[in-house]
């Protein structure tokens, strides 16, 4: 009888796989898990949540009564008319999800089926408006978007 010599796969392959197996899943855990203050979010705590002037909020629930209620409702729930499927811009859909910024140029330059309002706004009417939409939104999402603004806000010199 002869005596079996454990050959390459016998003797390097099992140790090798886990050795693999072991130095990725480190990897990745701290990958994963390694605080990077890149991109760690602020916390709602640290937020200040932006204030409207009473003055500002007024002119964009005008603003918005007068040319936005009719699709999105008058309390911002949305889908006001079957034919136009307008979102809800309360708390109760992702309207929120967006910045400042993304949310002034579709209301300047329209979005789908929005219509755009073009020069005929200024941006303090803007502005306005987004300050009345942000009133329905709860404070948890009015920090979150905040954050996301000033993250996303082109630097200013």
């Amino acid at each position: 009888m002869t005596k079996h010599r454990p050959g390459f796969i016998d003797k390097y392959f099992w140790p090798g796989l886990i050795a693999i197996v072991a130095v990725g899943l480190a990897a990745n855990l701290l990958i994963w898990f390694w605080p990077s203050p890149q991109t760690a979010s602020p916390s709602p705590n640290d937020i200040v949540l932006p204030s409207y002037p009473v003055e500002q909020v007024r002119r964009g629930r005008d603003l918005y009564a007068a040319t936005c209620a009719a699709c999105h409702g008058p309390n911002g729930a949305g889908y006001a008319q079957a034919t136009i499927p307008a979102p809800a811009l309360n708390g109760t859909m992702h309207a929120w999800h967006h910045t400042d910024d993304q949310i002034r140029s579709w209301i300047r330059g329209g979005l789908g089926q929005m219509p755009a309002v073009g020069a005929t706004w200024s941006d303090e009417d803007i502005d306005a408006v987004i300050a009345y939409i942000k009133q329905w939104w709860e404070p948890e999402q009015l920090a979150w978007q905040t954050a996301t603004t000033q993250q996303n806000s082109a630097p200013t010199e």
